[in-house]
């Protein structure tokens, strides 16, 4: 089923920011339709969606009703909120580590403010309404237009007081589900795999620097080149084949069954998808030489020994027709001899 690009009226909530939803529906989009992505049609529903907060005074983290109401429609104009409305809708397409850290700079600049005006530290409007220069809000409003719920924000915030960026608790370490076995597998294959790759050609680059030819190399020293003949689909198969499994795939190349076809097979083998991001992680200089690049060595021995067999070929029949048209010539020249009548002859006549 294709992915939609836009939101229903299920996927809303007046209370809930759009934001967090409109990011979920972009990261969910193919690259190629990508480009067909309404951006105006998420951007009417931030508007909307600030157009309720507009209303009403600003919520905390736990939706508990609070003092503040700077998110009123007197305190923040309908082209500022056109303006916020666009700017949330781009907030939206951004990955999770870029809204974490451009939420880092906005707590960084609130404080800053605080200090300026010689706020107290609990003090609610520091922080720049988004897509605005000149309008201050509160953290709580802050929170609620860009979809971050209590939990998220606490991760920033101490990130902020910590003076660390936010990341993910798995980052340096092994996922939950990592199978050591499967990594020693393709480390193995890999190696083996590297013996049959050669490093990349040196080439060498003529350019025009004021009038003068420089020469300078462009050496790709870290690269290995695997023979053109290769695939990754292929080398997956033949991993699958080492392990002494069997894998059955559709038309689409969907795998419709997999078994063990030894005793002496694998307990379990990576799947395709985890190949592939191995190879990308921990190989990523080792690649298949493209068809449409420079011919690999031994195809360059059998191209020059099939041109000159073709050049030999071509020389000797060159000459075995310049010997037949010499032959042809002299006969003609005998012809055109007898048909000249003798001066002697006809003088005696």
């Amino acid at each position: 089923m294709a992915t939609t690009n836009t939101m229903d009226d299920s996927q809303r909530a007046q209370h809930k920011s759009p934001v967090q939803d409109i990011h979920r529906i972009w990261y969910k989009t193919k690259e190629k339709d990508r480009l067909s992505f309404d951006h105006g049609h998420h951007a009417s529903y931030c508007l909307e969606f600030i157009g309720w907060v507009a209303n009403r005074c600003c919520l905390d983290l736990k939706n508990r009703a609070t003092k503040c109401c700077c998110m009123k429609v007197e305190n923040v104009s309908l082209d500022e909120r056109v303006e916020c409305a666009y700017f949330l809708e781009s907030f939206a397409l951004k990955s999770k580590q870029e809204q974490q850290l451009m939420l880092l700079q906005w707590m960084r600049y609130a404080e800053a403010m605080r200090r300026e005006t010689g706020a107290a530290k609990g003090a609610a409007k520091t922080f720049l309404l988004p897509g605005s220069n000149i309008t201050l809000i509160c953290g709580n409003a802050m929170a609620r237009l860009i979809g971050f719920s209590r939990r998220a924000w606490s991760t920033v915030k101490l990130s902020y007081q910590s003076k660390e960026l936010p990341s993910h608790g798995l980052i340096g370490k092994a996922g939950n589900k990592k199978n050591q076995s499967h990594d020693d597998l393709l480390v193995e294959f890999f190696e083996r795999t590297k013996s049959l790759a050669e490093p990349r050609a040196t080439k060498i680059i003529r350019e025009l620097v004021d009038g003068e030819v420089v020469v300078d190399f462009k050496d790709d020293d870290d690269k290995l080149d695997l023979p053109a003949y290769m695939s990754k689909r292929g080398m997956y198969k033949k991993l699958i084949a080492e392990c002494h499994w069997e894998y059955t795939y559709s038309q689409r190349y969907n795998i419709i069954e997999k078994k063990k076809i030894s005793p002496d097979a694998a307990p379990s083998v990576p799947s395709w998808p985890s190949f592939l991001s191995f190879w990308k992680k921990h190989y990523p200089t080792l690649v298949i030489q493209s068809s449409a690049e420079d011919i690999c060595g031994d195809c360059h021995i059998f191209a020059h020994a099939y041109k000159t067999l073709a050049a030999s070929k071509k020389s000797k029949k060159a000459t075995e027709q310049g010997s037949d048209n010499s032959d042809s010539n002299d006969d003609s020249d005998e012809d055109e001899e007898a048909s000249i009548p003798d001066l002697d002859d006809a003088d005696g006549m």
